[in-house]
Parts: C-alpha cells; structure tokens; sequence
C-alpha cells in the first residue's frame, strides 16, 4: 500500500469515528496570532485562484477580529493544482519518501489538513480575535464530510460527548458550555451563568445551517454574540473593519493567490509598545511612543501553487511613512549588482542583504532625543564607549563604522554532493561549509579591532599573510573547524573549514574566473532581482538524497528533471509604502 493510500484510509476511518483528542479547539490555527500554517496548507492542496466574486463570509468576520486567512472559492479544485509538480511529485511512487516525511511530522494533523482541503467546495475564512478564533466554511458539497472534517480539524467531540446540542431556528448548535441563546434575552440567565462558573475558560461552539459551517472558540460573552451573529438571517449592519482593509490592500498588493492573509497590526500597539518599554527599562529607554503602529499599519499576504515546478507567496508589510519604523525601513538598501564577482561559484545556497545598520542605530539615538529620552541614549553611548575601552579603540568609527551594509552568508556542498545526512546528523553537517562575509571601508582597521578583542578575550588565533592579499587568522589544533577570519581586498570573511576559507578567498581576492559571474543559475536569478535589498537562494539538490528514484527504480514525474536544481528563492523590496516579501521556485 502507497503512502497516498494509507492517508486515504486513515482519513475513511477518521470519518466513521469522532475526535477523541483533547478539545484544543483549533489547535494549529494562528498560534501567535498572526500566522495559521495549517490552514494555508491545506487551502493550498485543493483550491483554485480567487475570482472577484463578492464574498459573503469576509461580511460575517467581527468587528474584534484582527487577523484573517481566506479562500474565495474551493469549488474549482483540481484543474490548476493537477498542472502543479509539487503536487504531482506528493502523489507519485518516487515522491513518496518527501510525503512520509512531511507526514510524519505530525500524522494526525496533516491527515486532517488534508481531510479538510478535499472535504471543502465553497469559500472558507478563518479570524482570529484576542477574546477568541472561529473558521467559518460554505455547505457546499458533501455536507457531511464537511462536517467531519471540521470537527476533526478543530478537535471537537460529538454531541452528547461533551458538547450540547442546542437549537437556533435552522441551525443546530453545539456548545461545550450551554449559552442563552434567546435573542431578546438582555443576559445569558442563571443556569448558564452557573453552568459557566462550574466551567471556567473558554467555550467552544459548532454551527451547522443552511448558510454556514462553523467552529469558533473563545471567552463566553464573545462566542455568544458571533453565535447569535452567524445563525442570523439579517444582512449584518456594517462590514467589519477587517474585511475593508483586506480588500483595499487586494487592490493595491493583488492579485490575490489561493489563499490571502490580512494582519491589522494597529491592535498589537499595545502588546508591542509593553515589550519594548520592558526591553529597554534598564538603560532608561521607552520607544514604545516612537514605533508608529497606527490603523495603517497592516500585513496583506497571499499564497498560491501555480501550474509547474513552482510556488509563489507573497506579503507586503505596510508601514506608515514618517514613523521610525519608516525611517528604519530606510536604512535597507539595493544590493550592488556586482556582489555576484566575489562569491565561490560551488555555493549550493547564498543569502545576502544590504542594510546600513550604522544609520540605524543613529536613527534611534536621533528618535531618542527628538522624544526628550536624553538619558536613554547617553546610556547607549556608553555602553558602545565601554566596548572601545575594551577594544583600545573608537569601536563606532574604526569597527562599525567600517561596514558598507552589504553582507552574505553563503554554503558550499561537502568534498561530495550535500546529502540528507548532513541536513539531519546535526546542523552542523551544514556550517561546516558555511562562509560569512562583509563589506567594509578599511579591512586594515577592521583587523585592528578583531585582533585586540581578540586578546582581551585571551583567545589565540595563528596570524599569516596569504598569498592574495588577505591578513588571515586561522584556529590551530581543532581539526574540522580549521577555519578562522580573513580581511583584505575591502572585506571582512569568517569561515569554519580551511577549504572554504581557501575557495573565498580566491574569489574576494579577484580571481573571478570561480565566481558566481561565470554564468550559474544564481547569477540569473540575481539577474532577475535587481532592487532588492534581500535576497535568499538555496538549491533543492539535497532532495536528491531523500528521494533516492534510483536505489529504489522509480522515476521522477516526467516533466520534473530540473527538481534537483529548482531553487527557493526569497527576496525583500523597500518599497514606499512599506516592504515586500516574496518567495518563488525558479
């Protein structure tokens, strides 16, 4: 029996047999109130690409709600998901190992991930709110199977295990606790308020009508009134303030993917100004007034798995200019296009950014005092003075004043090609062939400074002139990590193995002729992000080991030869209004 297969069958008997896992009520979704893996995964499976039909579930979100995953319609399933090759090579004989592999992270919840994304045909949102979360789905379909997916997703036991069943004209209710639910009650009465006190926490509700499916979660007083608002058949008064703002940011940021994702992150202000005066109330700083997390600040992402070996995810942290998150958002910059002419032509990954975190910190030192917070910033300075003391010299000139913005951290494949053991021994199968650069002004003083650290710490490193201009200082005696740090030719290099520390090198010395520009795949996919001030590859060769189509006689799905060097590319544009994040196949 396949792995597809034995998916299936547990799936067959999930549906025969209720949940009897603890009622975590929708356990996987939004665990830090912003993000809902589970949902996107299994939106991404089996749905189609939005089409601009108004959606009815976005009207019934509440007013509380600050975050939303939504799918606009599942009903067109498969056609474009079939063209997909991830999808292709998850239900193939040789994709077998990679789908035991994400299954066996967690059987239960990718079986009911999965469960769910078939069982869905219609339109589908989850929100979340700080009194609670709800997922709200269309009945169209297999109503039954729907039903049993969403208890099985959100770990809710049957009626009459658990739960009480209650009746609100068409639709039949679930509830953990029993809730008045008479609309012209002004209080929730005495036996529900007793009830409820034997039952402290929260109150978990299943709705089941003609309009919607639902499962929602959270302090009793709120799960009530969205009861009594989803099981209405009056239009609701307003569209929530949610669904607005997710629709004028589709229009800007769109099109919208498979699934799309709006964040207000105006109602994390306070949580967010509460960490930062706690971080900084040793050196008498408060910056919670000065981080700008207005009404307009939001985060707007869709998600989408178009036809070939390809998977497109994109957001858009929008950020209100003028604040000092603009003014810090400034401080990132596009990467030079001749970044490419230093790195070792074998890196099977590469990620690299150019941020000026000099004018950073004078940004904050600058915010500081234009809020009259003189002493939080002296203190600052003292502690950057402190560290000069230390070093023997001016620390924020003749160190951090040295580096241009432009960094990278790069991985080379082992002496053979990168195996899955070395992704899986331990993480350090993988920094062994990592190297770590940086631009700077002045190598010379960079040097400088490293070296008295270096013997303040009482740390010894073997000094040596190299033979392409760079001061090296190697670590003696502790075979693997022969590496150490070099400076020259106006950068600064710190690698944990001498042979990458050689290829580098060659490279930032000028021997171009082993760079990235000699015409690799990388190079053109750098070609393709001019303007970027963050850009992430990394090959999918290590697959390769996972999969082993030849040890085992099978083949990859026609079409999907290039697998094995298909990078996941990840890249980050300041843009005017905020930041753009995306990450593809190519």
């Amino acid at each position: 029996m396949t792995s597809k297969a034995r998916a299936v069958a547990v799936l067959e008997s999930k549906l025969r047999a209720p949940a009897q896992r603890p009622p975590a009520m929708i356990r996987r979704a939004l665990p830090a109130g912003l993000f809902a893996p589970s949902l996107i995964a299994a939106c991404a499976f089996w749905v189609q690409a939005p089409t601009p039909a108004q959606s009815r579930l976005l009207e019934q979100i509440p007013a509380e709600a600050h975050t939303v995953f939504h799918l606009q319609d599942a009903t067109v399933i498969l056609e474009q998901i079939k063209r997909n090759d991830v999808y292709r090579l998850l239900g193939d004989e040789a994709g077998e190992p990679l789908y035991d592999q994400l299954r066996g992270m967690s059987a239960n919840d990718f079986d009911d991930m999965i469960h769910l994304g078939q069982a869905l045909a219609g339109e589908a949102a989850l929100f979340k709110c700080k009194q609670g979360l709800g997922l709200m789905v269309e009945p169209r379909g297999d109503r039954v199977a729907l039903m049993a997916a969403l208890r099985s997703f959100t770990s809710t036991p049957a009626a009459g295990e658990g739960m009480t069943l209650q009746q609100l004209g068409d639709y039949q209710i679930e509830t953990s606790v029993p809730l008045d639910l008479d609309p012209s009650s002004g209080s929730r009465g005495r036996e529900a308020i007793e009830t409820a006190s034997a039952n402290p926490g929260p109150v978990k509700v299943m709705i089941s009508g003609p309009r919607i499916l639902a499962a929602i979660y959270g302090d009793k007083a709120s799960v009530r009134t969205w009861t009594m608002a989803l099981c209405s058949d009056r239009q609701q008064p307003e569209i929530a303030p949610l669904a607005k703002k997710l629709r004028s940011a589709r229009a800007l940021h769109g099109p919208a993917g498979q699934v799309e994702a709006f964040t207000d992150l105006s109602f994390f202000q306070e949580e967010a100004a509460e960490a930062l005066k706690a971080a900084g109330e040793g050196m008498s700083i408060d910056p919670s007034r000065l981080i700008g997390l207005d009404e307009n600040a939001y985060l707007y992402g869709t998600f989408a798995l178009p036809a070939g070996m390809d998977l497109d995810i994109r957001l858009h942290v929008q950020i209100t200019p003028g604040t000092l998150l603009a003014k810090l958002a400034d401080t990132m910059r596009p990467l030079p296009s001749d970044l490419l002419g230093r790195i070792p032509a074998e890196v099977t990954g590469l990620h690299v950014m150019n941020w000026d975190f000099n004018r950073c910190y004078a940004q904050i030192l600058e915010a500081l005092r234009e809020d009259r917070q003189e002493r939080g910033a002296d203190q600052i300075d003292q502690v950057v003075a402190a560290g000069s003391a230390l070093a023997g010299s001016e620390l924020e000139q003749e160190f951090f004043g040295q580096f241009t913005g432009v960094f990278g951290l790069f991985f080379m494949p082992p002496l053979e090609a990168l195996s899955l053991a070395d992704m899986e021994d331990s993480l350090l199968g993988v920094f062994l062939h990592m190297g770590l650069f940086a631009k700077v002004k002045d190598a010379d003083a960079i040097m400088e400074v490293v070296d008295a650290l270096l013997g303040s710490l009482r740390a010894d490193l073997a000094g040596s002139a190299d033979e392409r201009g760079f001061e090296v200082m190697s670590l003696q005696g502790f075979a693997p990590y022969d590496g150490g740090l070099a400076f020259g030719a106006n950068h600064f290099l710190a690698t944990v193995t001498r042979r990458v520390m050689d290829a580098s090198l060659s490279t930032f010395g000028g021997e171009t002729a082993r760079s990235l520009l000699s015409g690799a795949k990388l190079q053109a996919i750098f070609d393709g992000q001019q303007g970027a001030a963050a850009v992430s590859a990394f090959r999918l060769g290590m697959l390769r080991e996972l999969i082993r189509e030849k040890e085992r006689g099978v083949k990859l799905p026609k079409g999907m030869e290039g697998l094995y060097d298909t990078y996941v590319v990840s890249t980050v544009r300041r843009v005017r209004d905020g930041f753009d994040l995306r990450v593809q196949l190519q």
